[in-house]
């Protein structure tokens, strides 16, 4: 099996070019953490199926070319659809916004935290520069640099699960380890699609959109990493912690299903809430998702994440 190339036929704003940065250095990096024909199989089954699915293609095979032909009009009107509801929601960034007892562990357990957190042998280091964040917008301007939610969940979840904690619960880096060797995945699919940023095709369709300044938005846009991690992320606290929530009564399983489904996904709303990322952004990452759960072969053990994520994304 060769690994397609993907040709887009008819695509209206492929003239326009993209921002992007060159991370060739990073996807030659992590390939030596796949093996090339699973790798290869991953990658066209993400490529097939966001043509389908979010291009609404007809496919046609010819070698390794994945022949793409699009109907100029559905993309311009979903582009249009996807830019009115970024217009819609521009000024949610900056709603107050709660984890419920997950924020209540970060102010009175952590205090101030400084810009960019790191997880060090399971503490959080921090300096008292900043107030904990409240707003959408604080913690998508700590999301644009480090995973600063996900590392502080782990945290979270360390400190409420003491006792057990130690015997089998992974380290937050080999968590980090899986979300990051993955960006090869991201970033390859990106480069293929090479999809202009709202901002782009704001002035190109003329929809005025409120967009913030991001140093992680820079590659193009589809599929939205923030939200490709932000869903393996949850899958991947739910399968290692899987002893952790069986053991929970259904009351506190159904808050803590919830609490995770949160985390997990409102950092790739805050994306689009920001105007970096469209709406079927976020819908392609969710089809990679879903077949990366399947490469991991931990679809059947995540169905209950999976299931809830799933239901509060349809209701967005």
């Amino acid at each position: 099996m060769s690994k397609l190339q993907l040709k887009l036929i008819n695509e209206p704003y492929n003239n326009y070019g993209i921002m992007t940065e060159d991370h060739m250095e990073e996807i030659a990096l992590l390939s030596k953490f796949f093996d090339e024909t699973k790798y290869i199989k991953l990658y066209n089954r993400c490529l097939i199926d966001i043509s389908k699915k979010i291009y609404k293609g007809e496919i046609n095979i010819v070698g390794n070319i994945l022949e793409v032909k699009l109907n100029p009009k559905y993309i311009k009107d979903m582009t249009r659809n996807d830019l009115q509801i970024i217009q819609n929601i521009g000024g949610k960034l900056d709603a107050k916004m709660s984890y419920g007892n997950l924020i209540n562990f970060y102010t009175s357990y952590l205090f101030p935290l400084s810009p960019i957190e790191k997880l060090t042998n399971g503490k959080l280091l921090c300096a008292a520069t900043k107030s904990y964040p409240t707003t959408h917008y604080e913690f998508f301007k700590y999301e644009d640099f480090d995973t600063f939610n996900w590392s502080v969940y782990y945290k979270y979840l360390s400190d409420k699960y003491i006792n057990k904690f130690n015997m089998f619960a992974p380290s937050y880096s080999l968590i980090e380890k899986s979300l990051s060797i993955f960006n090869k995945l991201i970033l390859e699919i990106k480069m293929a699609f090479n999809r202009p940023r709202p901002l782009q095709t704001s002035f190109i369709e003329k929809i005025p959109i409120k967009t913030y300044i991001t140093y992680a938005g820079q590659t193009p846009a589809i599929p939205s990493g923030h939200s490709s991690q932000g869903f393996l992320f949850g899958a991947l606290i739910y399968y290692n912690f899987k002893k952790y929530f069986d053991s929970l009564n259904k009351t506190d399983y159904d808050y803590e299903l919830y609490l995770l489904v949160r985390v997990s996904k409102d950092t790739g709303h805050r994306r689009i809430m920001a105007g970096i990322h469209y709406p079927s952004d976020m819908l392609a990452s969710w089809i990679m998702f879903e077949h990366i759960l399947k490469y991991l072969k931990i679809d059947i053990q995540t169905k209950p994440y999976y299931d809830k994520l799933k239901s509060e994304l349809d209701n967005f």
